[in-house]
C-alpha cells in the first residue's frame, strides 16, 4: 500500500504475466459515467501534465471503482517539497516555477470541462527532471474535508445570498490554499463560523500579507492568493487568468499561441500564422483539439474600468461599449459600481449582453429592420422563436459608421470573453459561430449550408431543402421565389464580372441546383448581416488574432463563450418536458424494444461527451447553445445510415443504425461535425 485516505487507497501493482509497475487506486465509488468521462477527457488531452488512467470494475464489488495509473509508480508527491519551502520567502522563485505547471494542468482540465475536485500536494507527483504530473482526478474525500477544499463544497456551507454557482471555482480555491500555505508556512483551514481562513494549529487568520507589504514576486504572490481565495466562487480568477497574473506570467511558454508579450503584441497579431501543427511541445499541452487562444501577459498600465453612475440600462451599455472600444489584447477589465464596490467582470458581461438583446420595440415587425438609433445596439428577432441577430443591411444611413463602431466594440467584448473563458448570455446561432471562425465560407456543400441557415431561419432552410430534393432535369425555368430573391445580388455580381453586362439568370437544373442552393444559403445566413457580423468579427480578431480565431471550430468557440455555465442535460422522453427535450414517440418506432435500446444507448453516450462534443451536438440538434432554441422539441427517429442525420429545420435527428452500444457511440461521435 502506497497511501490511503477516506474514500480511497492506492497500492503498487504489476500487470500479469509481466509488465511495468503501476499505481492501482481502489476508490469507494459506485459505477459512474461522470467519473469515467473525466478520465476519457484526460486521455483525449494527451498532456504530460496530467496522468492518464484506466477505469475498470469488478462484478463482485458494486461500490468500488478501480483506477490504474501507469508510468508514475516510482514518482513522489510534492508534499515533501511543500514542507521544505513553505514560509521561506527566499524560495519564491522556486514556488513560481513549481506552481505554474500545476495551474497550466488545471487550466487544461477546465477548458475540457473537467473539474479535478481533489487538488492537494498529494495529488501532484514530481518527475526526476522536476516536471509535475497531476493525479487523483475526482477522488472522493469520504466526507472528511481537506484543508484545500473550497467553502462551498463543505457540508452545511452557506454562501453569500447573491452567490452564483461556478463549479470549476472549487479547484481555484484549492490552488489558492496551496499558494497560501507556501507563503505563510501554515496549513490553512476554512472557519465556517468566522467566514475566514485560519491557521489549522493556532486559529490565526492567514490571508493577511506581512507588514510592511512585500513587493516584487512576493507581493505579486500575495495578490494572487487573495484573488484565488475569494469567498464567492464566481469572483475568483480562472486558472487562465491566474496564469496571466504578474506572479505566474514569467513562467508561461514562449510559444506564440500560448503567450504574446506586451511589447510585441501588435506585430504578433499582424503576422501570427502559426497553426496547431507548428505549436511547440511545451505549448501544445495548453490545447484540447486545436490551438489555444493566446495567453497574453496582462499590462497593469492598461486597466480598462467600467464605472456605473446608476442602474440605468442605457448607461450600462454606453459605458460598456466605451470601455470595449479601448480594449487591447493586453487589457484587463474592471467593473466598479457608483459606491466604489468592485464587482466580478462576469456580472458585467451578463448584464451587458442581456441588455443589448432586449427589444426596443414590442413589435417584431418594426424591430426586424434593426435599431433606428445608435443609443443601444439591439439584437432583435425577425420572428417569434428565432435567435436574436444584429441589424441587417441596409443600416440606417445617418448612423452607419456609429453602429458599425459599436458592433466592433461588442466583438471586442466577445474576444475578451473567449480569451478569459467568461460566460456570454448571447444566444449565438450555429451560423454566426461558423462565420466568426471561418469567415464568409461557413459551409462548402448545400446540406451543411442548409443546416447552418436553419439555426437562423428554419422556414427558409426547409424551403431550400425541399427544392434541393426535387428533380429539375435539364432545366426549363429560372429559379423563382425564395431562391430567386436570395440569388439576385450574387447573380448580378457574377454576371457583371464574367460578361460586363447585365444579369444572366441561370436555369435551374439537376446539375446546378446544389451550387445555387449553397449560394442562396450563404446569402440568407450571412449576406444580409455581412456588415454587422464583419464588424463584430473584426473586433474579435483585434483581441485574439486572426490565426487563433480561425483555428477554432464553431463548437470550440461556443464552449469558450459558455464559460463555467453548465450545459443543460439531454432529456429523453416520450413527450415534451423542459429544455433540451428529445422525444422518442412510440408512433415513430415500430418496435418498442428497439426504441428502448436506442434510448439507453443515446443516454449513455451523452453522459460521456466532452464539453466541446456537447456543444457540437447542441448546435447540430438545436442550432444554439443557449436561449429559446433549446426550448424546441427534437424528435428522434431510427435512421438507415451509418451516421446520424441532423435535420434542424424539421427538428428531427435520425439516429444511425448500429448493432451494439460501442458501434452506436462510435457512429454518433463521427456525426458531430458542423
Amino acid at each position: 500500500e502506497i497511501s490511503r485516505a477516506p474514500g480511497w487507497r492506492i497500492v503498487l501493482a504489476r500487470p500479469r504475466p509481466a509488465g511495468a509497475e503501476l499505481l492501482l487506486a481502489e476508490v469507494q465509488l459506485a459505477r459512474s459515467h461522470l467519473f469515467e468521462r473525466c478520465y476519457q477527457a484526460v486521455a483525449a488531452l494527451r498532456s504530460p501534465l496530467i496522468a492518464p488512467a484506466k477505469v475498470f470494475y469488478e462484478a463482485t464489488s458494486a461500490n468500488v471503482t478501480y483506477v490504474a495509473i501507469p508510468a508514475v509508480a516510482q514518482l513522489q508527491t510534492i508534499a515533501a517539497w511543500v514542507g521544505r519551502v513553505r514560509g521561506d520567502g527566499g524560495a519564491i522563485e522556486d514556488v513560481r516555477m513549481k506552481l505554474a505547471p500545476i495551474f497550466r494542468a488545471v487550466a487544461l482540465l477546465h477548458r475540457a470541462g473537467v473539474r479535478h475536485g481533489a487538488l492537494s500536494p498529494d495529488a501532484v507527483l514530481c518527475r526526476p527532471d522536476g516536471s509535475i504530473v497531476l493525479t487523483k482526478l475526482a477522488f472522493p474525500n469520504g466526507g472528511i474535508p481537506s484543508p484545500y477544499d473550497a467553502p462551498e463544497t463543505m457540508n452545511g456551507a452557506a454562501l453569500h445570498p447573491n452567490s452564483k454557482p461556478a463549479p470549476m471555482a472549487a479547484d481555484i480555491w484549492s490552488l489558492g490554499a496551496l499558494l497560501l500555505e507556501l507563503l505563510t508556512g501554515c496549513i490553512p483551514r476554512w472557519n465556517q463560523q468566522a467566514a475566514l481562513i485560519e491557521d489549522a494549529s493556532t486559529s490565526r487568520p492567514l490571508l493577511e500579507p506581512p507588514s510592511p507589504s512585500p513587493s516584487g514576486p512576493l507581493g505579486h504572490a500575495w495578490s494572487l492568493a487573495s484573488a484565488l481565495l475569494r469567498i464567492e466562487p464566481i469572483t475568483r480568477l480562472s486558472a487562465v487568468q491566474a496564469l496571466q497574473s504578474p506572479f505566474l506570467a514569467p513562467e508561461l511558454p514562449s510559444d506564440p499561441l500560448s503567450r504574446i508579450s506586451a511589447d510585441a503584441v501588435a506585430a504578433s497579431l499582424a503576422s501570427l500564422t502559426t497553426t496547431a501543427q507548428n505549436a511547440t511541445e511545451v505549448g501544445a499541452d495548453f490545447t484540447t483539439s486545436g490551438p489555444a487562444v493566446p495567453l497574453i501577459e496582462p499590462d497593469s498600465s492598461k486597466v480598462v474600468t467600467v464605472m456605473l453612475s446608476g442602474s440605468d440600462t442605457t448607461d450600462l451599455v454606453d459605458r460598456g461599449l466605451g470601455a470595449a472600444a479601448q480594449l487591447t489584447p493586453t487589457s484587463a477589465l474592471m467593473y466598479v459600481l457608483a459606491s466604489g464596490e468592485n464587482r466580478p467582470v462576469a456580472e458585467l458581461f451578463a448584464e451587458f449582453f442581456n441588455a443589448i438583446c432586449e427589444p426596443q420595440d414590442t413589435s417584431l415587425a418594426s424591430s426586424a429592420a434593426g435599431p433606428q438609433t445608435p443609443d443601444i445596439i439591439c439584437f432583435s428577432r425577425v420572428k417569434a422563436g428565432a435567435p436574436p441577430m444584429p441589424p441587417p443591411d441596409p443600416l440606417p444611413a445617418s448612423a452607419d459608421l456609429d453602429i458599425l463602431a459599436r458592433l466592433e466594440a461588442i466583438g471586442k467584448l466577445l474576444g475578451y470573453a473567449t480569451l478569459h473563458s467568461l460566460y456570454v448570455p448571447l444566444p449565438l446561432p450555429a451560423a454566426v459561430l461558423a462565420f466568426f471562425t471561418r469567415g464568409d465560407a461557413i459551409a462548402t456543400d448545400a446540406l451543411a449550408a442548409i443546416s447552418l441557415l436553419a439555426s437562423i431561419d428554419r422556414d427558409a432552410a426547409h424551403d431550400l431543402r425541399c427544392l434541393l430534393a426535387k428533380r429539375h432535369g435539364l432545366g426549363s425555368t429560372p429559379p423563382t421565389g425564395l431562391l430567386a430573391s436570395s440569388l439576385a445580388t450574387t447573380t448580378d455580381a457574377v454576371a457583371t464580372a464574367a460578361t460586363g453586362v447585365g444579369r444572366v439568370t441561370p436555369l435551374l437544373t439537376d446539375a446546378n441546383k446544389a451550387s445555387l442552393v449553397l449560394s442562396a444559403c450563404l446569402s440568407l445566413a450571412v449576406g444580409k448581416y455581412r456588415r454587422a457580423l464583419g464588424a463584430m468579427r473584426g473586433g474579435m480578431v483585434s483581441i485574439l488574432g486572426e490565426a487563433a480565431l480561425s483555428s477554432l471550430s464553431p463548437e470550440q468557440l461556443g464552449a469558450r463563450l459558455v464559460g463555467w455555465e453548465p450545459l443543460p442535460p439531454m432529456l429523453l422522453s416520450a413527450r415534451s418536458e423542459g429544455r433540451c427535450s428529445m422525444q422518442l414517440h412510440p408512433a415513430d418506432w415500430r418496435d418498442e424494444t428497439l426504441r428502448d435500446v436506442y434510448r439507453e444507448w443515446l443516454s449513455t453516450w451523452a453522459l460521456k461527451l466532452s464539453l466541446e462534443k456537447q456543444c457540437a451536438f447542441l448546435l447540430l440538434a438545436f442550432g444554439a447553445l443557449t436561449g429559446c432554441a433549446l426550448e424546441r422539441r427534437v424528435t428522434l427517429l431510427s435512421g438507415s445510415r451509418s451516421t446520424a442525420v441532423f435535420v434542424l429545420d424539421a427538428a428531427e435527428v435520425l439516429l444511425p443504425t448500429a448493432s451494439s452500444a460501442v458501434e452506436f457511440e462510435a457512429r454518433m461521435d463521427a456525426s458531430l461535425i458542423l
